[in-house]
């Protein structure tokens, strides 16, 4: 790696640690195809950044070459919120294993995110062991704790202000 390759993803590691987050998200719902009886929950593992400065949100663009960036929401009626983000498996393993080196305080999450994909490999279009289910729940729960998520559903509604909204 060139100096100056290293210095870009040393800085966009520090920013990655400051303002991103890896999470392993789950859906649950049934697939249409056969009427919800035999399905298995899909698991996809996510790399996201968000800030106002649309600027340092392009530069991951820039350098990654993967990924896509959104015009969330504006809050409060100041500046947008641009959020840079990597779904497609490949693209987020490459990504977390070129990172990962320069992270100090998401190196968990991004660990974390390398063992499923190494113990979980995908099979898309057939039905999974219930060994690899239990082993998928496994690290999607432990991300849950890494992010500070707790397991229990919301009780309460969110009061006060109104929602944010789509403003790009």
């Amino acid at each position: 790696m060139q100096d100056n390759q290293r210095e870009e993803i040393s800085y966009l590691a520090g920013l990655f640690d400051g303002e991103g987050t890896i999470c392993i998200q789950k859906d649950t719902r049934p697939l249409a195809k056969d009427n919800g009886r035999n399905w298995n929950p899909i698991y996809n593992v996510t790399f996201r950044v968000g800030m106002t400065h649309k600027g340092a949100i392009e530069k991951f663009k820039e350098f990654f070459k993967v990924g896509f960036i959104d015009c969330e929401k504006s809050y409060h009626k100041f500046r947008p919120m641009w959020r840079y983000s990597i779904r497609r498996k490949d693209d987020v393993k490459e990504v977390i294993e070129r990172i990962y080196p320069f992270l100090l305080a998401k190196r968990e999450q991004a660990m974390n995110a390398l063992l499923y994909f190494h113990e979980c490999p995908s099979q898309r279009g057939t039905y999974l062991t219930p060994e690899i289910l239990e082993r998928k729940e496994m690290y999607y729960r432990k991300m849950r704790s890494l992010n500070g998520v707790a397991d229990s559903p919301a009780t309460t509604k969110r009061m006060g202000r109104a929602p944010s909204v789509r403003v790009c």
